[in-house]
C-alpha cells in the first residue's frame, strides 16, 4: 500500500526526505503482507523491529502514523475499504498499547540552544572547507538566529520575503 500512496500522493505534491525514506522502510518491512494480514501483532512486532534497530518511541509513533496515512489513503483506490478498516482498528489497538507501555509518544519540546563555544566549533570547521558546495556556515548562522528547520530554511523563496516588515 505504501508504494500506491507515495505514486498517487506523490505525484501531486513530493515527499520530504525523511517521510519518503520513512515509507520506503514501511515498504521493506511491510510490504509482503497482504492487507487483510495486518493486525495488532503484526503492528506490535513492528513497533518491536524498530525499537532493536534503535529507533526511539517519537520516530515509532512517526512511523505509525505513515502507515495509517497509507492504509487510510490508498486502500479505497484499489477496492480495499473493508480491509483496510481492519488493519486500521488493528493498528489503532496497537498504539494505544504501546502508548500506554511508553514505547511511542510525542517529541519534547527542545530548550537547549548551542553555546557560544559550540557554534564556534562549528563555524570554524566550515570555514575551513572552502570548496564546499553548500553554504552550511551561512545556514547555520541562518538557523541560529531564526529557530527555522533546515527543510524550511531550504524550501524559502525570494517572494516569502517581506522588505518592508522585514519578515519571512
Amino acid at each position: 500500500l505504501t508504494a500506491e500512496y507515495r505514486r498517487v500522493v506523490a505525484s501531486k505534491r513530493a515527499f520530504g526526505r525523511s517521510k519518503d525514506a520513512a515509507l520506503l522502510a514501511i515498504e521493506k518491512a511491510l510490504g509482503a503482507y497482504r492487507l487483510d494480514e495486518l493486525r495488532t501483532a503484526t503492528f506490535l512486532k513492528y513497533a518491536e523491529r524498530r525499537e532493536a534497530e534503535g529507533a526511539g518511541p517519537v520516530t515509532i509513533g512517526i512511523d505509525l502514523s505513515f502507515i495509517g496515512t497509507a492504509i487510510r489513503h490508498a486502500a479505497p483506490l484499489l477496492g480495499l475499504e473493508r480491509s483496510a478498516a481492519a488493519a486500521l482498528a488493528g493498528l489503532d489497538a496497537a498504539k494505544a498499547t504501546l502508548r500506554h507501555a511508553g514505547r511511542i509518544g510525542r517529541s519534547n519540546e527542545r530548550r537547549r540552544r548551542p553555546t557560544d563555544s559550540e557554534l564556534r566549533t562549528l563555524l570554524s570547521h566550515w570555514a575551513g572547507k572552502p570548496r564546499m558546495a553548500t553554504p552550511l556556515w551561512d545556514i547555520m548562522l541562518f538557523a541560529a538566529a531564526t529557530a527555522m528547520r533546515l527543510g524550511e530554511i531550504l524550501r524559502l523563496d525570494w517572494s516569502d520575503f517581506d522588505e518592508t516588515a522585514r519578515t519571512i
